[in-house]
């Protein structure tokens, strides 16, 4: 089996185990729990408990805005988790792509695409479970005040989010599974070598300067993502629910990490490398005596890292990566390797290896 063929398998198993585990399981489980669900309307009370804080309920609307959960909240998760997962699998690989310079990533999207399928499962059973808890208890009341703490409930709820959510993850095919090729599949993604260190002359030392900006598209998208909590917060607040001021809470929060998280300064030099939000934190620092190897590669936020920002890979790497295109790769000594999206990148990994070279050459 050639590499495109075996690449082509392991897309296609990838898919399937995310739309049954990702999608096909988790709307039975949503469609499922809703049946029971809709069977109990009659013996609600009138109006029915929909939202409860401390030990009791506090708020209340018809019995069927119950089944907004499930049917509302669930399906539109699991569907936003089954489209985010196939569009991973869509986006360039490039491997494939047009000739370039740079060193190409091996990274295959299946681990990104397996953990959304799991987290779709694992979401499924939370709200199809919270929902049969929030009108299970309320069934034969007369007054849904009287309905009991649902805590013990959700605290289950939680759990068997997780559970559920490993068990998508390992039921799922795994591409370390897939059939073994031919010799240069075997490859390491460091076939290449630590990118040549620039050359200086004796003495002289050498510093690049750059800045890692969010893609117009992640703002777009988070910017919209951040409008829309806003706006559901203000539109609960408008009704007298307290939870808005948990949707705005969370907007808020979006803002701060968005304006904190978009621009990135970046400098390498005899020290190593080091980042810098534009807003002054967070910032981060590799020494130059604490990196292994550096090169230049093509990175691709959304199937490598699930999307923008500051991220953990599935495969544990981390990175800051805002936007497609070219980057640096470093493998630290302590086996963890960070990934950093700017351009001129060739050129930073070669300021950057002449620095650990030198480092060395002292030890």
């Amino acid at each position: 089996m050639n590499i495109s063929s075996a690449k082509t398998t392991q897309r296609r198993r990838a898919r399937a185990g995310l739309l049954w585990v990702g999608l096909i399981v988790p709307l039975g489980v949503i469609a499922l729990a809703a049946a029971v669900m809709f069977a109990w309307l009659p013996e609600m009370p009138d109006p029915a408990a929909i939202h409860w804080s401390g030990a009791g309920p506090d708020g209340f609307g018809p019995p069927w805005a119950n089944l907004l959960l499930p049917l509302g909240v669930g399906v539109g998760m699991v569907l936003v988790m089954v489209a985010l997962g196939l569009l991973a699998q869509r986006l360039p690989s490039h491997r494939d792509g047009t000739a370039t310079l740079l060193p190409r990533s091996n990274h295959d999207p299946s681990a990104t695409v397996r953990l959304l399928g799991a987290v779709s499962l694992g979401l499924s059973v939370l709200l199809a479970v919270l929902g049969l808890a929030i009108m299970g208890v309320q069934r034969g009341l007369d007054d849904a005040r009287d309905a009991p703490d649902i805590g013990p409930w959700a605290a289950l709820a939680f759990a068997l989010l997780v559970g559920f959510a490993l068990l998508g993850w390992f039921v799922q095919p795994s591409s370390s599974k897939q059939e073994p090729l031919d010799a240069t599949q075997h490859q390491e993604p460091w076939q290449g070598g630590s990118a040549a260190p620039l050359p200086l002359p004796a003495g002289a030392r050498a510093a690049w300067f750059g800045t890692s900006t969010l893609s117009r598209t992640g703002i777009v998208t988070i910017s919209l993502f951040v409008f829309v909590t806003l706006g559901v917060g203000v539109v609960l607040l408008a009704f007298g629910r307290a939870g808005g001021w948990f949707a705005v809470g969370v907007g808020l929060l979006l803002v701060v990490m968005l304006l904190s998280t978009s621009v990135f300064y970046v400098r390498a030099d005899a020290e190593g490398l080091h980042l810098r939000s534009a807003v002054g934190w967070p910032r981060y620092a590799i020494a130059a005596e604490d990196i292994a190897a550096v090169r230049a590669i093509q990175v691709n936020p959304f199937s490598e890292f699930g999307g923008w920002g500051i991220r953990w890979g599935a495969d544990g790497r981390f990175g800051i990566v805002l936007r497609t295109g070219e980057g640096i790769e470093v493998a630290r000594i302590n086996g963890k390797t960070v990934i950093v999206t700017l351009d001129d990148a060739v050129t930073a990994a070669a300021v950057l290896s002449a620095a650990a070279s030198t480092g060395k050459e002292q030890e």
